[in-house]
């Protein structure tokens, strides 16, 4: 079961680098229907099934909030850069800086 845990705590640590909070409701639904599985064919008591599948939701859930508290620093300049590429100039609706569309009146 240590190999389960360490794998949980791994993919909750990918997760966090690629993905949003959203992705972490089915990742611990699919997990739990694992561990059941594994937990029901190594004949496995109810009581430690759920222990065992409390504990790959909370390493899954800590990979991913340790993760992505350590990789927001680094990968918030990229999303940055890149939405200042395609917004628009709030100034005069235009993508270009130099671009202007005042009028000279004379």
């Amino acid at each position: 079961m240590t190999t389960l845990y360490l794998s949980a705590m791994l993919v909750g640590m990918v997760l966090g680098i690629r993905f949003r909070f959203v992705v972490l409701f089915p990742a611990i639904a699919a997990g739990c229907v694992i561990v059941a599985l594994i937990a029901m064919g190594a004949g496995e008591s109810m009581s430690d099934a759920a222990l065992s599948m409390i504990a790959t939701a909370c390493l899954l859930q800590l990979g991913y909030v340790c993760t992505s508290l350590v990789a927001a620093p680094f990968f918030r300049g990229e999303e940055q850069s890149e939405e200042r590429e395609t917004k628009p100039s709030r100034f005069n609706g235009s993508a270009d800086p130099h671009h202007s569309t005042s009028r000279s009146t004379g």
